[in-house]
């Protein structure tokens, strides 16, 4: 979803270059094309020092006819793709509409549902992956995750069988992450301590990588720990970066799955 502006066609011009298909993107000239600009101090850091950030947006769900149009879009892409992610940002495009369209691309062609909710994780119940931070789980179990870690993962448990998920994902910061499934839970510590100059990306890599782990069919822990050596490299670089392969593996095998 794009607005019909120089910020969506720059957009559209990056994806290109960069490889990415774009013939499901929905230009709305009613909106802007969500831009965030962030104000940088340099002076004599090493890296800058972020003071503020300007966005552009807006959250209006999306008219009708748009949201007709993004349906019609995400069936037409949905028999030619393994996974649909949903990064949920609030912006109003995420409607119940697109929601019951991604459960109907489930139903249909059999793709793997993710989505970071970013809040409101029952609208998202059903999904095969469902990632949130720990303020999310909290809001959402109406109660602090407790300390203890036997205790903790009883609540994650209680906290996937609400959202009627298969692979549920808290992360949680330095402490790395927790997860369960209908048979097991589990927590995997932060893979490395890393320097963090910029988490711009950080929450999308995490999806990014559960959801390509899950295509592949790693275990919970193994996924968790990939998606937290991606996330340790992406905020170490000022602005968006995508972690390449060469880079994935040769953390994977310097930094192996610790035990559960």
């Amino acid at each position: 979803m794009v607005g019909d502006d120089q910020q969506g066609r720059d957009l559209l011009d990056l994806l290109h270059r960069a490889g990415v298909h774009t013939e499901a993107v929905v230009r709305d000239p009613s909106r802007p094309t969500t831009t965030k600009t962030r104000i940088v101090a340099e002076g004599s850091f090493v890296h800058g020092q972020h003071l503020a950030r300007i966005d552009h947006l807006d959250r209006r769900p999306l008219d009708h006819p748009v949201e007709t149009l993004l349906v019609e879009r995400l069936h037409h892409v949905a028999g030619r793709v393994n996974a649909i992610a949903v990064s949920n940002y609030r912006n109003g495009v995420i409607t119940d509409g697109v929601i019951a369209a991604c459960h109907a691309a489930r139903a249909q062609h059999g793709v793997l549902l993710c989505v970071d909710s970013q809040g409101g994780l029952q609208r998202f119940r059903g999904f095969d992956v469902v990632k949130c931070n720990r303020a999310e789980a909290e809001s959402e179990l109406g109660a602090h995750l407790p300390d203890a870690p036997a205790e903790r993962l009883d609540a994650v448990r209680a906290l996937r069988r609400q959202c009627d998920a298969h692979w549920l994902v808290v992360t949680l910061g330095d402490e790395g992450m927790v997860w369960a499934t209908p048979d097991a839970a589990g927590h995997v510590p932060p893979a490395r301590r890393a320097t963090v100059y910029d988490v711009t990306g950080a929450g999308d890599t995490v999806l990014a990588l559960l959801t390509l782990a899950r295509l592949a069919g790693l275990a919970p822990a193994d996924a968790c720990h990939l998606a937290n050596l991606a996330a340790g490299l992406v905020v170490q670089v000022l602005g968006n970066y995508a972690p390449t392969r060469d880079e994935l593996e040769s953390l994977w095998q310097a930094h192996p799955t610790p035990p559960v």
